[in-house]
């Protein structure tokens, strides 16, 4: 008789013993979804507000300044209209990059999370047909229709500046092309992330001019800090 009870003491404390494991196990699984959710969510929050619209501005107004002083000693143009899509696309366009896609219009069709890095501004910079050095407030009207030739030399260089929200200035540089025109180097995804058309043929890489690097870096530090 004792050894029946002390059986199914045994069991009883081994039963809930198991349930005490089961609930622990659950509570931790529960535990790591609800981090791996609020990281999710940080990480999605990084890439739609890393950095404000309000700052953006300020940032491609306090560029545009820099790099035109810059280039005027190259005897080169510049110009923020570095992209457009008129109305080709309702999907965002990106470049492709080393590190990964950028994003470059944000119309919420994938969105920024179906991109790797994403760009605060942009920049253009070439030979000017008027002999213009520094901005050059002649491209401020262009589109997709006349494209650069209408204000650039095209027989020298046009090159093309992202600024990514990771810190890094990208660059692609089109030779010897006629009809590089405000799409030129991107392509357009649509709300399935995929591509309705043919991925971008460039690769924009990062740029070697470490004065430009430097400075962007403390711009977009001092907006991220503040």
């Amino acid at each position: 008789m004792k050894q029946t009870i002390k059986g199914v003491i045994l069991i009883t404390l081994t039963g809930m013993l198991l349930a005490s494991c089961s609930n622990d196990k659950q509570a931790t699984e529960q535990s790591t979804d609800k981090v791996a959710h609020s990281q999710s969510t940080q990480q999605d929050k990084k890439a739609n507000d890393s950095v404000s619209d309000e700052d953006k501005q300020a940032i491609k107004k306090q560029l545009l300044t820099w790099l035109s002083e810059h280039e005027k000693d190259n005897g080169k143009a510049v110009s923020n209209r570095y992209f457009g899509s008129g109305s080709m696309s309702d999907g965002d366009w990106y470049a492709g990059t080393e590190d990964g896609e950028i994003q470059v219009s944000n119309r919420g069709e994938p969105g920024p999370k179906a991109f790797d890095v994403h760009t605060v501004t942009g920049a253009v910079t070439y030979t000017s047909n008027e002999g213009t050095t520094g901005k050059d407030t002649a491209a401020n009207n262009l589109s997709n229709i006349e494209g650069y030739n209408t204000v650039a030399d095209t027989d020298k260089p046009i090159t093309k500046y992202l600024f990514a929200d990771n810190g890094k200035v990208y660059k692609y540089q089109f030779t010897g092309a006629e009809d590089v025109t405000l799409s030129s180097g991107f392509a357009p995804k649509d709300h399935t992330d995929k591509d309705p058309n043919l991925s971008p043929n460039q690769m924009f890489k990062v740029s070697e001019d470490k004065a430009l690097n430097n400075y962007y870096k403390k711009l977009l530090t001092k907006y991220n800090n503040e």
